[in-house]
């Protein structure tokens, strides 16, 4: 999942014109009064205490879009994501909140966005985002591979949980169908054989 695959058409905006396309954009939007406010965080990059690409040249796909998450800002991203098309209102007042009230640096939030719009074709829902974002506040992720680090353990912990419940399934369904041709072998009724299986099911759904 982790390789550099932001694309850049022609030149890239300059984000001084792009603030002024979205000023210019929403002016008689109902959200025009925070937008400056709006701005104000989702301008920002990964501050370079917290940044591994400064000194050192990215080896690695992975390395690459490291780096390149921790030079642009969460507006940056979403442009490019986006197919240079101007971001969303609604995406980056969801992005600047969550900068604002979690504290998430810009290039946590970065991997955030690329992590839920690869996987949402390139949608940005609020609750799932607000959710997500909530829990890394709580972990106190501050670096980019921080963050990739934390969504490639919690895809382990689905897929292991998933593999875990399919087996554990496939023994219950075994030995409940053992059980069934042990009692069918000890002489019990077709009807109480129904019984049985009715019962069975009764308890699994209280």
């Amino acid at each position: 999942m982790w390789k550099e695959n932001i694309r850049y058409e022609g030149e890239t905006m300059n984000m001084n014109d792009l603030q002024k396309v979205l000023l210019n954009k929403y002016k008689s939007h109902k959200e025009f009064n925070v937008i400056d406010e709006v701005l104000h965080h989702v301008t920002k990059t990964q501050p370079e205490e917290l940044r591994e690409f400064i000194d050192k040249e990215p080896t690695t796909k992975e390395e690459q879009l490291i780096k390149k998450l921790e030079e642009l800002s969460p507006m940056e991203l979403l442009y490019h994501l986006k197919g240079r098309i101007e971001p969303d209102i609604k995406d980056l007042i969801t992005i600047s909140d969550i900068m604002k009230y979690q504290k998430l640096n810009a290039g946590v939030v970065n991997v955030l966005i690329y992590f839920i719009m690869s996987i949402t074709v390139v949608k940005l829902p609020k609750e799932y985002t607000e959710r997500i974002a909530s829990h890394w506040a709580r972990k106190r992720v501050e670096t980019v591979r921080e963050a990739m680090e934390v969504i490639e353990m919690a895809k382990r912990e689905i897929k292991y949980n998933r593999e875990w419940q399919n087996k554990k399934a496939k023994s219950t369904k075994h030995n409940w169908s053992a059980f069934i041709d042990k009692m069918r072998k000890k002489g019990y009724t077709p009807e109480e054989l129904e019984r049985i299986v009715e019962l069975h099911e009764q308890t699994k759904n209280d």
